[in-house]
């Protein structure tokens, strides 16, 4: 069984099972006459470079250990086993010997040896959504060189399988691997193994979703309208978007391409002489009839006076404003002031002052503490991303609400699982349509079906999963998609209990930098939210900027790999098909009145009022729960039970879902006690339809 990979067919597995199961009846058999004790076949092979050199086939009591001698190249290591195709840690290896431990089934061990400090990286992919979705025996990523992987795919009704292949669809060249729906091979060099379907069969619903163009660029001219433009004597720039993936382009941002003398750039409008103002790096909606080209114009608004400001000459031509002495309650900072570029902000600026609302423009990095500190009325700041040094301390006792944020510069987190764009899209176009809305972390992103959903809710909601992340503040991604929300629409909120990789899911007020990859593809979000209810507003997102500067950039056309248009995940998840899986990280789940901290009830229903407030229906439910990560004293009548009555006591909206219908088997789950595999998404986007069906009948 040595070689670079091993293909592991149905009909070789259905053979092997067999012969296993005749072995372990004739040994059963001929040994019963001398002893009653049950026993069990194991059978042991090497891959690769790993031997098994005493007796491959053992005989085991129930319950029993197996052991096995290998033999592996000087400086290797056992660094995986698999037991009837799965990988198990049931197992020690010391001295050169192997131990199955606990033996209760006839077992097959393919053993796999090498560096562990050596490693590839292999990549899965679907050709398309509609024909199905796969299931991994060990998560995609950077992975321990000659690590076995099963791949298994499961077809939806009506599409074929047509193999797996390496490098490119079949359609496009690819390699062949098999043709076999579930395949395993050794990851011994970076590989990238596509999934082939063939979709002729199958019934694709009608998206709800209109895109202006299928696969071709949309030229957007960006007219300077009276400013003048670095690259030359032109009037316009020209700006390529690939529209094959996005349905809502984002504008470019203000990286000084343009420049007027006496005025800051605000952003672009398709009215030369005004309209609506679209901020640079903020996605919209094209005007109807846009085929393949846009003009876009610069709206510009003339700035503070530059004799209110004193400044220290930085050298370089950069300088510091050190003082704003002016009266006007709207400040709009000059890029430049006499002919140096403005690029810090200093501690004592506008301290104290009756100033309302400040533009910051892209030139400047750099915000001292103190620089906002006691504007009694400041309620509004426009800033870029250009800012990577800034702190809270910024506006201490100034009861900032609004920030508009803007791109100064390319995006970096485009193609990240982080990026959802495409959810801000699906809510914004559908506008006209009634439309659910799912806010959660991962446990959504991973845990619904979206195209599932739409069917089991009859067909009449637009469903949009705002599954994010629970390492963001999830309560700000509930509060702006709630401000997008009307008396049309349902909100159904399902945080994750807090905890271990899970502080801010639930009433937690503190910002995240992670917040603000979440929507550096559709800047509009965070203007959307009140930002005086939260703290570390402006840390978290010197964080970002700060950690942006380290990483490439990217186009704003770019888009995540992972994901489809409509934001569901479609990366391939690990499958354990093991009832005992329990990945541990994320704590202990319990059903009681720690869940959610007291402090952060009310924070919570801060912005579950605003969403009623709206108008909008909201909903309270649960996220899946893989069994085995639940603490003992938690299962049980009398837990959920009190559970339930403690949540409708302290939420302002309905709790819809029994949390008995949440709590799923280990086999379920792919990579953490909340992130469900195909299967287990599968069960509870039925569950959660139930539910909201039961709801809406109320």
């Amino acid at each position: 069984m040595k070689g670079r990979y091993t293909i592991l067919t149905k009909t070789k597995i259905r053979r092997f099972s067999l012969l296993l199961a005749v072995l372990s009846l004739l040994f059963c058999l001929s040994s019963c006459a001398e002893s009653r004790s049950f026993t069990l076949s194991v059978l042991a092979m090497g891959e690769g470079d790993c031997e098994v050199t005493d007796e491959p086939l053992k005989q085991v009591p129930y319950g029993g250990d197996a052991s096995f001698t290998l033999s592996m190249p000087e400086g290797d290591t056992v660094i995986q086993v698999l037991a009837d195709g799965l990988p198990t840690e049931d197992y020690t290896y010391a001295d050169g010997v192997l131990t199955l431990k606990n033996v209760t089934s006839p077992t097959t061990l393919r053993v796999v040896s090498g560096d562990p400090a050596t490693q590839s990286y292999y990549g899965v992919e679907v050709t398309s959504k509609y024909g199905g979705r796969i299931e991994l025996s060990t998560n995609e990523g950077r992975v321990a060189k000659g690590t076995l992987v099963t791949f298994r795919a499961v077809l939806k009704d009506g599409a074929a399988f047509t193999g797996w292949s390496l490098k490119k669809p079949l359609s496009s060249g690819g390699t062949l691997l098999s043709d076999e729906e579930q395949m395993t091979i050794a990851i011994d060099e970076n590989k990238f193994i596509y999934a082939n379907f063939d979709i002729s069969g199958v019934e694709i619903p009608e998206t709800k979703t209109t895109t202006v163009q299928s696969k071709n660029n949309l030229m957007i001219y960006y007219n300077n309208n009276g400013g003048n433009l670095l690259s030359g004597n032109k009037v316009a720039y020209e700006y390529s978007f690939d529209m094959t993936y996005w349905s809502m382009p984002t504008a470019m941002e203000d990286n000084g391409t343009f420049t007027r003398d006496g005025y800051v750039l605000l952003g672009y409008s398709t009215d030369p002489d005004g309209g609506e103002l679209i901020r640079p790096g903020h996605k919209f909606i094209l005007p109807e009839g846009t085929d393949k080209t846009l003009m876009l114009y610069c709206v510009w608004q003339e700035e503070t006076s530059a004799s209110d400001f004193t400044y220290t000459d930085l050298g370089n031509n950069n300088i510091r404003i050190d003082k704003y002495s002016g009266s006007d309650s709207v400040i709009y900072i000059p890029r430049k002031i006499g002919g140096k570029t403005v690029r810090q902000i200093g501690g004592e600026c506008f301290t104290g002052s009756e100033t309302t609302e400040v533009y910051i423009p892209s030139s400047v990095g750099m915000v001292a503490d103190g620089a906002f500190a006691d504007c009694k009325s400041l309620t509004t700041i426009t800033m870029y991303d250009t800012v990577t040094s800034i702190s809270d301390a910024a506006f201490t006792g100034s009861p900032v609400k609004t920030f508009r944020l803007c791109a100064g510069t390319s995006p970096r987190f485009m193609t990240s699982g982080y990026c959802f764009g495409q959810k801000y899209e699906r809510m914004m176009l559908n506008a006209d349509s009634p439309r659910i809305v799912f806010v959660a972390g991962s446990s959504k992103h991973y845990g619904l079906d979206t195209e599932q959903m739409e069917e089991l809710l009859g067909g009449d909601l637009v469903v949009v999963n705002y599954g994010t992340n629970a390492n963001m503040n999830i309560l700000f991604y509930l509060e702006a998609v709630a401000a997008n929300l009307d008396e049309d629409d349902i909100l159904v909120y399902s945080p994750e209990q807090y905890g271990p990789y899970a502080y801010w899911t639930n009433g937690n007020p503190e910002m995240q930098s992670v917040n603000y990859q979440g929507i550096e593809s559709a800047y509009n979000l965070m203007e959307c939210v009140d930002v005086s209810s939260y703290t570390n507003v402006f840390t978290a997102f010197a964080q970002y900027t700060t950690s942006r500067q380290k990483m490439g950039a990217q186009t704003w056309d770019k888009y995540p790999t992972g994901t489809d248009k409509v934001g569901d995940l479609v990366s391939a998840r690990k499958g354990y098909n093991s009832d005992s899986f329990h990945y541990k990280a994320n704590g202990s789940f319990r059903f009681n009145e720690t869940v959610i901290p007291e402090a952060f009830i009310p924070n919570m229903n801060r912005v579950l009022d605003f969403a009623v407030e709206q108008g909008t229906t909201v909903y309270f439910s649960h996220p899946p729960y893989n069994i085995n990560a639940i603490e003992a004293d938690s299962l049980n009548e009398e837990s959920y039970d009190s559970y339930h009555a403690w949540l409708e006591d302290i939420l302002d909206v309905p709790l819809i879902s029994d949390v008995r219908n949440y709590i799923f088997g280990g086999k379920y789950f792919s990579n953490t006690d909340y992130h469900l595999n195909a299967a287990g998404m599968a069960l509870h986007t039925e569950q959660l339809a139930k539910d909201i069906l039961a709801a809406m009948e109320d």
